[in-house]
């Protein structure tokens, strides 16, 4: 690829020039036509367009074309948020499918609760399956965040507003949280939305809303209140309401509507820990307290006596003591997988405790995080460039070096340094050999012993 890059570099062998937005692109026609099935279509059929020697592209920037070319030569391009919006619905019209896959996971790492719905929209537009499903995860998950912080919320179509009220995944706290959202999306443009009042009420699930806010707030609201139609809505929610207060009876909700359960907004973590005197247990379970299931998950080794902190979608197990001997090992346990995250690299800085990279069951990982044990508290730092698991870590003149590992393909001689104050990852040279262990003494770095990917090392390097 680098060879016919340079050819196009340099204008050599180029057989078609590509016009767009005041700009002239000399390319090689296999080249795009091995990366489009666009332009492989507009450069190999009958019409006399396919031999010119210059073809117009028109609504498509410069920029966005030079990025489409660098792709169609290099299968790589830097994407960022100033130009994914636009590189995206290029790649999409070229029918690079490799380029809209890559823009829709650059944007799944950044979404946020402040962009979700944005991207969600964008996703749908371009139809863009994958994007559009995985987002639409995380606003069910985040909706009660969403719609307390995002004003993105507000500019919803109704279709997507009510979309999103119907699904049984829906993630709040209480159902009027829920309901406060879709009647500050009417309040916005009154007039054209308030007429979005029965079917909202319609899916909302207004049996979960207590019986006191329903009077105050949901009875008498101005919308409900100026539409006919709402009244057999709140008549037939009177009466369930009455009727469960007055019989506590389980079965008045079994198959209503207006009592359907959500996705449960929390749930239940419990350890089996010491029993008695006998053996340990290695299991975690966590409880759906609304269905009253249970999951397990397992750790490699049966333990008592250690710390548990639940972080960012993940619950952080520290230390312990299986019967015989105690542990410095942290282990992460993810509710979503089942899989606890191991061999992590761990090592402490400035008073604070650095866990990089590791291995999660089914992946090697590249993301680190800190505990500051003053305020018992973990907080994520930037990943490190390239993922290891049974890396060995050390601590030198206030930064902190992580080196070797497995990469879940091979042992690994790369090194990188991480600054606390800059907080950046920085690639440093690389061992002789892929090995782990390393140790900092008198302002030097020793790496001791490891194993290669197919021996053990009994050398030591600095």
């Amino acid at each position: 690829c680098d060879v016919f890059n340079d050819l196009r570099e340099s204008g050599a062998l180029c057989d078609v020039t590509i016009k767009c937005d005041g700009r002239d692109f000399h390319v090689h026609r296999i080249i795009m036509s091995g990366c489009s099935p666009y332009f492989r279509a507009l450069f190999s059929n009958d019409l006399s367009e396919s031999f010119e020697s210059e073809i117009i592209i028109p609504n498509v920037s410069a920029a966005d074309m030079e990025l489409i070319i660098q792709y169609a030569y290099s299968r790589q391009v830097h994407i960022t948020e100033d130009n994914v919006e636009h590189l995206l619905p290029v790649a999409d019209q070229f029918h690079i499918l490799g380029l809209v896959k890559a823009c829709s996971k650059f944007l799944l790492h950044h979404l946020s609760i402040e962009n979700c719905l944005g991207i969600w929209q964008f996703a749908k537009a371009y139809f863009c399956t994958y994007l559009e499903h995985m987002t639409l995860k995380f606003i069910l998950r985040n909706f009660g965040e969403i719609s307390a912080v995002s004003n993105e919320i507000l500019m919803l179509a109704p279709d997507e507003l009510l979309s999103l009220l119907n699904s049984d995944d829906l993630n709040v706290r209480d159902e009027r949280f829920a309901y406060e959202a879709a009647i500050r999306w009417i309040s916005i443009k009154p007039d054209e939305r308030k007429e979005y009042i029965v079917d909202i009420l319609k899916s909302l699930r207004l049996g979960l809303i207590g019986t006191e806010y329903f009077m105050r707030h949901v009875k008498s609201n101005e919308f409900a209140v100026g539409n006919p139609d709402c009244k057999p809505i709140i008549i037939q929610t009177l009466a369930l309401m009455h009727d469960f207060e007055m019989t506590n009876a389980m079965n008045l909700a079994i198959g209503n509507p207006l009592m359907r359960p959500r996705l449960p907004h929390e749930v239940l973590c419990s350890d089996q820990s010491h029993r008695g005197v006998r053996l340990l247990s290695d299991r975690w379970n966590l409880m759906d307290p609304d269905v009253e299931d249970t999951f397990e998950g397992s750790l490699s080794t049966a333990r008592a006596y250690h710390g548990s902190v639940y972080l960012g979608g993940k619950i952080y197990v520290i230390g312990g003591f299986d019967g015989t001997e105690q542990f410095s090992s942290v282990r992460v346990f993810d509710p979503e997988t089942l899989h606890f995250r191991c061999y992590v690299s761990v090592v402490v800085c400035e008073e604070l405790i650095y866990a990089m990279g590791g291995y999660d069951g089914r992946h090697r990982m590249n993301t680190a995080e800190r505990y500051n044990p003053k305020y018992n508290q973990w907080s994520f730092i930037s990943p490190m460039h390239q993922q290891r698991s049974d890396a060995s870590a050390a601590t030198l003149d206030g930064h902190i070096y992580a080196t070797g590992g497995f990469n879940g393909i091979v042992c690994m001689n790369s090194a990188e340094r991480y600054d606390p104050v800059k907080k950046t990852w920085t690639p440093i040279a690389e061992m002789m050999t892929p090995r782990s262990n390393i140790a900092a003494i008198d302002d030097q770095i020793f790496a001791i012993g490891g194993f290669n990917g197919m021996t053990t090392v009994f050398y030591i390097v600095r």
